[in-house]
């Protein structure tokens, strides 16, 4: 790969993804042994055996493709725990290989521990889940009742006395810690561009003209909020799908797109406030809006963006990598996360 630059490019055979706000351990997928005349017999449909691998898992999201002929809204999940059938919350949805099935593995799981299910005709066993509001201006996600995080697709306006290039769109604002308080900020006094969690990049080039998506106030670039794509809510997980675009505010004969932003946001049910934390995912992926490539330039920040809030300081606060660096020795090193 090109130290100087990366190229988008609308013909390439991977997509750009951009993942994931991460909170938790992943999603990791089951063992599965599925038998097509099950279906039609008063017996479970599948056996599900799900190994922890060499880490312990806590509230980890599970998901397991089905088979062709099983619909999602007829079926339940139990586990097999101590010789009791446990009804488990699952939820299906349908993706590009068919239709899956997902759940949380609850609790903690010790390494190179099986934990067995079975999914069985049935209704699914219910609880409070996560939820989706939608204000005409934002959607904001909600777990047992307790919003996460607010997505503001609507413009939002400048501060008052700042430059009106500052008003935004596509962005999340605020996210919640699960007892309540604000967790990030926008239109600090110091970053005015800065957006809560936000996702842009600072050196680009489009077409022969170097484009800041980053630094709106230089009226070279931006990334707004263009349609929403899909809304989803249930006992496992919740979230939405929009479309944003890059726009190169610079282009002769007025803005052109340079870039399109497929954002999935997903919240998971890992029980409510009362654990102490959230998990969600954030997922971008992005694809060249024309023939025109994008080229993303060696540069020391962009991308993901997370502005916190302003009491979190040096003193109460700190990070640390997958790699094992801090807020000392983190900067510009690779990481899982």
């Amino acid at each position: 790969m090109n130290a100087d630059e990366h190229r988008l490019n609308k013909t390439a055979k991977e997509n750009l993804a951009i993942a994931v706000f991460v909170l938790l351990c992943g999603v990791i997928c089951a063992k599965s042994v599925f038998a097509a005349d099950d279906v039609k017999q008063e017996k479970p449909v599948a056996r599900l055996t799900v190994n922890a691998g060499n880490v312990e898992r806590v509230d980890t999201p599970v998901t397991v493709e089905l088979p062709g002929g099983i619909s999602g809204a007829e079926i339940r999940l139990v586990e097999i725990r101590d010789g009791n059938r446990v009804p488990v919350p699952s939820q299906s949805e349908k993706n590009e290989k068919g239709k899956s099935l997902s759940w949380i593995l609850s609790g903690k799981t010790p390494p190179a521990v099986k934990r067995v299910y079975e999914i069985e005709k049935g209704k699914t066993a219910e609880g409070p889940g996560i939820d989706i509001n939608d204000n005409d201006a934002a959607l904001e996600v909600l777990c047992g009742g307790n919003p996460v995080l607010r997505y503001k697709y609507g413009v939002e306006p400048p501060p008052a006395g700042k430059a009106a290039d500052y008003a935004k769109s596509g962005f999340i604002h605020p996210v919640w810690s699960p007892a309540g308080q604000v967790l990030t900020q926008i239109h600090p006094e110091d970053h005015i561009h800065h957006m809560g969690l936000w996702n842009a990049w600072t050196a680009t080039e489009f077409e022969g003209r170097h484009v800041d998506f980053w630094n709106i106030r230089d009226k070279k670039g931006t990334v707004r909020f263009a349609k929403c794509l899909e809304k989803s809510k249930g006992p496992v997980f919740g979230g939405f799908k929009v479309l944003q675009e890059y726009v190169d505010l610079s282009a002769p004969g007025g803005a052109r797109i340079a870039l399109n932003d497929n954002l999935e946001v997903r919240v998971w049910n890992i029980s409510g406030a009362g654990k102490g934390y959230w998990l969600f995912d954030w997922v971008s992926v992005q694809h060249c809006a024309s023939s025109s490539p994008l080229h993303l330039l060696q540069y020391r920040y962009g991308g993901l963006g997370f502005r916190a809030t302003t009491e979190w300081g040096i003193n109460n606060s700190d990070y640390l990598t997958s790699e094992g660096k801090t807020r000392k020795d983190g900067h510009t090193t690779r990481a899982r996360w």
